[in-house]
């Protein structure tokens, strides 16, 4: 499940699909995918299929326009999981919160809870990669138990966004992994 928002653009945008090509590289020959974007809709372009070179395809045919429902791509990403068999796992590239385009507003029509809700119910383990320096300097600062120098909150003011993406991850059996810079991320 990709970010496609406008934030993801350029480099970002580039080194999360060659992070998720890099991913496909680790399925094994029978394992199904699929590959979705969130922006300010969720899609699906391709899946599911045993086939890497279509999941490949789609990865590369992503553009970043808009706002970031990750909320609703991964209550989606969760119901389509559903219908897999054996171990489902949810690969999230994001570089940051649920907002509209316009922001200050939350782009998706399910809530946090319910995200991660329909992940447990489906058995969906998650695993995200957060990208960006306001994310992994706020991963920090949890740990150190400083939330006064947390910079990136989500629309409410209310949780940090490292601290969700991290509560997402543990929470449904998955892990997190920050990074400053999108060049890290392929690696």
């Amino acid at each position: 499940v990709l970010d496609t928002s406008a934030s993801m653009e350029g480099e970002r945008l580039k080194s999360a699909i060659a992070s998720a090509i890099a991913f496909l590289g680790v399925l094994q020959p029978k394992d199904e995918g699929l590959v979705m974007s969130f922006s300010d809709e969720v899609s699906i372009l391709e899946g599911p299929t045993s086939d890497r070179r279509k999941l490949e395809g789609a990865l590369r045919s992503v553009s970043a326009p808009g706002g970031s429902s990750v909320y609703d791509a991964i209550y989606g990403a969760s119901d389509q999981l559903a219908g897999f068999s054996g171990r489902r796992v949810l690969l999230l590239l994001a570089d940051g919160r649920d907002e509209a385009a316009g922001g200050r507003v939350a782009a998706s029509a399910h809530t946090l809870e319910e995200a991660r809700d329909r992940a447990i119910r489906n058995d969906v383990m998650i695993f995200v990669i957060a990208i960006g320096n306001y994310l992994a300097h706020d991963a920090d600062a949890l740990a150190q138990n400083a939330k006064s120098r947390i910079l990136e909150w989500n629309v409410g003011r209310t949780q940090p966004v490292a601290g969700i993406l991290t509560s997402l991850a543990t929470t449904t059996g998955g892990s997190i992994l920050f990074t400053s810079h999108a060049d890290d991320v392929g690696h």
